[in-house]
This record gives C-alpha cells, sequence and structure tokens, in this order.
C-alpha cells in the first residue's frame, strides 16, 4: 500500500514549504501513539520524531480531514489523497511503501477459501 505526505496548500504556504520540507517545524496529524509510519518518516530523514508538534486523530476519514483543514502534514493512503484534488497538495518524493498482510482463519470455509483466492489473485500472490 502507498502513502504519500500530503499536506494543505494553506500548511504548506505558511510554512514556506517549496522543495525541503522544514520536517522538524511542520505539526504532524497521526492516528494514534501506536502509528510510527510517520516517526519512522521523520527519522530517516534525520529529524527526531518527538521535535514536531503532533496531533492524534483515530480515524482515517478524520486524519484526512484535519489534514485537509490545515491542521498538520500527514501521512496518507494513496485513494485518499486522490479523492481530494486541490485540497491536498503532495509534497514530492516522499511516498512510503508499505506491505500488506493477508490473514485469515486455519478452518477454512468455502466462502473465506473463495475470498482468499480472489484477493492473492488482485495482489498477484502465489497461493
Amino acid at each position: 500500500m502507498e502513502y504519500r505526505a500530503c499536506a494543505s496548500p494553506g500548511l504548506l504556504e505558511e510554512f514556506q514549504v517549496s522543495t525541503d520540507p522544514p520536517w522538524d517545524k511542520l505539526p504532524v496529524v497521526q492516528f494514534d501513539q501506536a502509528d510510527n509510519l510517520t516517526a519512522t518518516f521523520l527519522e530517516q530523514r534525520g529529524v527526531d520524531p518527538h521535535h514536531p508538534p503532533v496531533h492524534y486523530m483515530p480515524s482515517a476519514s478524520d486524519l484526512t480531514e484535519s489534514v485537509v483543514a490545515g491542521l498538520g502534514w500527514s501521512l496518507l493512503p494513496k485513494s485518499h489523497v486522490e479523492s481530494h484534488p486541490g485540497s491536498l497538495v503532495e509534497i514530492p518524493g516522499n511516498a512510503v511503501r508499505v506491505p500488506l498482510f493477508w490473514q485469515s482463519w486455519r478452518v477454512q470455509t468455502k466462502h473465506i477459501t473463495l475470498l482468499s483466492a480472489a484477493i492473492h489473485a488482485a495482489a498477484q500472490l502465489p497461493d
């Protein structure tokens, strides 16, 4: 799954972001305290993840709407970014790919077997 670093146009203007964002100053919106995606992202850029202000928004849709409203930047699923054209600006060169895993019960029913096969086919994975 691909996440993209995004912010509202107003937030980027307020912090005068052009190509190299001041990651240590930009406020962050993340899902909750257990969400380490933005912390890892910041650490990879040499920024202490405890330094910028952080807002927690434990709802995927509210998190996206908080970024649209200019509360801070966040790593958002590609589909969320694409559904808010003009309201969200992707910060170029800052996409993150996260592997997804399919888990199911050991006891297989006909429906679970069919669903698993469809998911594997859509993801182009071996059975």
